[in-house]
């Protein structure tokens, strides 16, 4: 980390009275009228203004984050990516650490208990050079592995002990047209394809048996060992996102048609798709967390983070007066996001009340 970086993450995350800035005020300290001419003197002093602590009423953790974007909450502490950097603020910890830095367009984080897993979205090239996009191994001694490029893309990423997974969307332009896939790692480390089809979905989870992705009006499943075998999983409208499973499956699917709000759905793997809620938005720009009891997502749009129960009911409001509320993550009862418009992450217990 150069020392432009050092001092950038400090500031960010001094203690609120430590945060100032300079502002002028105008102070007529005498004015007098001499030959027909007035004077006026002015002062321009600088006073010392506290950073705020709270974004609406959510506890804000770390400021001035060049475009937060993903974010991930474990028992490392709070882990999210910026505009080049993966960032962390371990447990007790008041200063943000960087993890990697000089990275293209960081947008997806997973963790084991040996690494954490960066997937970078490099860039297209259109108008400019094409930059590869990457999948970076951190480890715990900051010891840092990047794996062969993707070309561009990948999408998303999900890990666990047992394997390492990332869809690549739009990325390889083949003979046959437009290539996209899953990927994942092979037992010597090394990134293989494990499944390709036209115009995969972009966004896939896993849990302790299978790895889901989403393709056009349909959720797919393959048993995680290799090689893998797609099924069905469960037949939908328009083009799933924002795929997230615990217990049940939870998706977004927005409508691409002016004035029509997105719908949320659940359902179990095979089961009939069941509606949580209707959202408006209709940019693919919210983010999905799961509790025990809860949905949540982020709405940019109204500046609100909102949830819905998971057994149904009306949405309810969970966080307003936020920044650009984007990535989501929910760990032991709280619950992480970024706002991009503020550059901040923020926290909220999930035992809160509804507003």
């Amino acid at each position: 980390m150069n020392s432009d970086e050092t001092d950038e993450v400090a500031r960010a995350a001094r203690p609120p009275s430590q945060h100032s800035r300079a502002h002028c005020r105008v102070n007529v300290v005498t004015m007098r009228a001499w030959a027909g001419i007035c004077v006026a003197l002015a002062a321009c002093e600088a006073a010392e203004v506290p950073r705020p602590t709270h974004e609406g009423r959510a506890t804000i953790l770390a400021w001035e984050q060049r475009g937060p974007r993903a974010v991930i909450a474990d028992e490392t502490g709070v882990t999210w990516s910026a505009s080049d950097r993966v960032v962390t603020l371990g447990p007790g910890d008041s200063t943000p650490r960087v993890l990697a830095s000089g990275l293209k367009f960081p947008v997806a984080l997973c963790r084991t208990d040996v690494a954490l897993y960066v997937a970078t979205e490099g860039s297209a090239g259109f108008g400019g050079p094409q930059i590869p996009g990457e999948v970076l191994r951190v480890d715990g001694d900051g010891t840092r592995a990047i794996f062969k490029p993707t070309s561009f893309g990948p999408a998303d990423i999900d890990c666990d002990r047992d394997g390492v997974y990332w869809s690549l969307f739009w990325t390889t332009l083949t003979p046959a047209g437009l290539f996209s896939g899953l990927m994942s790692l092979d037992p010597n480390g090394d990134p293989i394809f494990t499944l390709g089809e036209p115009y995969i979905g972009e966004y896939i989870a896993i849990d302790r048996d299978y790895l889901y992705w989403s393709v056009e009006r349909s959720l797919m499943r393959s048993p995680r060992a290799l090689p893998l075998a797609a099924e069905p999983v469960s037949t939908t409208t328009g083009w799933p996102t924002n795929l997230e499973i615990s217990g049940e499956l939870v998706w977004f699917v927005p409508s691409m048609n002016t004035g029509e709000p997105g719908t949320l759905f659940t359902a179990t793997p095979g089961g009939t798709p069941r509606m949580l809620a209707e959202i408006d938005d209709r940019y693919l720009s919210l983010s999905i967390a799961i509790d025990a009891a809860y949905v949540y997502w982020s709405d940019p749009r109204s500046a609100r983070v909102m949830r819905v129960a998971q057994t149904g009911g009306p949405p309810e409001v969970f966080a307003d007066l936020q920044g650009g509320p984007g990535s989501i993550a929910i760990y032991d009862g709280a619950a992480f996001w970024t706002n991009s418009d503020t550059g901040t992450v923020v926290t909220l217990s999930t035992a809160e009340a509804a507003l």
